[in-house]
């Protein structure tokens, strides 16, 4: 088990530990992606939160806009153009807010919810 405030280096020390079999432990694995000065660490640790509280796939979570983002959750079309509300767990939401405060910094208009430190929007898989 990892003790609070543990400083670990690199995301292969991480995957030794069994915290990382849940969610809040991979999303602190992604906040210590290197280098951690840049948005990368920010914004994975959100994604990875938004992939294992709502049950979106990969390419769900790449394709979200900012508009998609509202304060109760998120709101995603289905492809019958039906909305519904996807609620957030609260750690989600705190990492959220922690990478949209750095990617408004990024200086972009892409509408993309996450972005590159180049300002451009994450390649989804097909």
């Amino acid at each position: 088990m990892l003790r609070a405030g543990a400083k670990l280096t690199t995301i292969g020390t991480v995957l030794r530990h069994r915290w990382l079999d849940t969610t809040a432990g991979l999303m602190w694995a992604a906040a210590c992606l290197e280098p951690p000065d840049s948005n990368r660490p920010l914004m994975y640790e959100p994604l990875f939160g938004l992939l294992a509280t709502t049950g979106m796939r990969i390419c769900e979570g790449l394709a979200l806009h900012l508009e998609d983002l509202t304060a109760d959750g998120l709101v995603r079309q289905t492809k019958f153009q039906k909305s519904r509300l996807l609620p957030l767990h609260v750690t989600t939401y705190d990492a959220m807010d922690r990478y949209l405060s750095v990617r408004g910094r990024v200086g972009t208009l892409n509408s993309a919810l996450f972005v590159s430190a180049t300002a451009r929007r994450l390649p989804t898989i097909p």
